[in-house]
């Protein structure tokens, strides 16, 4: 099958690496939490445990100790997976932003372009960036982040995705939760049967956490789930809000505050959101590493 044929019908050929410095995060025995920090608390924040992380590729062009930070993450073994901003603005991240971050930083996984609702328009921008990105010569993983207005449309966007040679991993995005009055975990697990029916073996990764983060407890992020990332274990610290996995499961937890403006540029307000933070990704760390139930 080539990279642009459409929508016809498909054998998946998820070719991978194990020798060659792609890394299989799937068969781990752990879930993996990328935080996406503040510039001026990145150090505190994304410790020496954290080795899974998602950048934004218009703020590497844009600020060197983002940059920076990330190389020397690189260079220690860490997995890092480069996004484009379909989510933090409605023009998205074009295609050139893209190659250049790309080439500057040289990440594990480059997410293909995507628009948001949009599943004709992201599967063309998803060939578009991921023909592209292999004429420059990249041959890391490549994540594909199904779109659409209803079920049906995200499932056909999809299947015509996973069946893109190059494609190795999808990421889900938090709004697929509206389809399941069980949230994200169960639109995932149907989404995976769906995609593994047709002979596609992929990884998966959540984009962002929900704001009642029970997709995370759900049976099958539990057994399937590659990793998650977010800033709001952050954002809930910054308000001094402790949110644990217990309490996620047996009580109801504070609204979500949103992110603060001008959110990559902001510090501790005091040693209170500091040590909370710090307990909020201490917390589920540690749930991440304990939950892997694949059989």
């Amino acid at each position: 099958r080539g990279t642009s044929g459409g929508f016809s019908s498909f054998i998946c050929k998820i070719r991978r690496k194990d020798d060659s410095g792609v890394h299989l995060r799937g068969s781990e025995l752990t879930v993996k939490i990328a935080n996406i920090s503040p510039f001026p608390i990145m150090d505190e924040v994304i410790d020496e445990d954290e080795d899974y992380h998602l950048v934004l590729a218009d703020l590497l062009l844009k600020h060197r100790e983002y940059l920076d930070f990330y190389k020397d993450r690189k260079k220690r073994g860490d997995f890092v997976i480069m996004d484009n901003m379909a989510f933090e603005k409605p023009e998205g991240t074009k295609l050139d932003v893209l190659l250049e971050a790309c080439e500057l930083l040289g990440p594990d996984e480059v997410v293909l372009i995507d628009k948001r609702f949009d599943f004709m328009g992201t599967y063309e921008s998803s060939v578009r960036s991921m023909e592209a990105l292999q004429r420059e010569g990249y041959d890391g993983q490549m994540m594909a982040v199904p779109q659409g207005r209803n079920w049906a449309e995200y499932v056909k966007c999809a299947l015509a995705l996973a069946g893109l040679e190059g494609v190795t991993t999808i990421g889900i995005i938090e709004e697929t939760e509206q389809w399941s009055p069980l949230g994200r975990g169960e639109v995932a697990q149907n989404l995976y049967r769906k995609l593994t029916a047709h002979g596609c073996s992929l990884e998966y990764h959540f984009l962002g956490m929900t704001e009642t983060m029970t997709d995370l407890l759900h049976p099958w992020a539990k057994s399937y789930l590659r990793g998650v990332d977010s800033a709001k274990l952050i954002v809930w610290g910054l308000y001094g809000h402790n949110i644990t996995p217990q309490k996620v499961g047996t009580e109801r937890i504070p609204l979500y505050p949103g992110r603060p403006e001008d959110y990559f540029h902001v510090k501790y307000s005091d040693s209170v959101a500091r040590e909370t933070i710090r307990s909020n990704i201490a917390a589920w760390r540690h749930y991440g590493r304990s939950v892997r139930n694949r059989e």
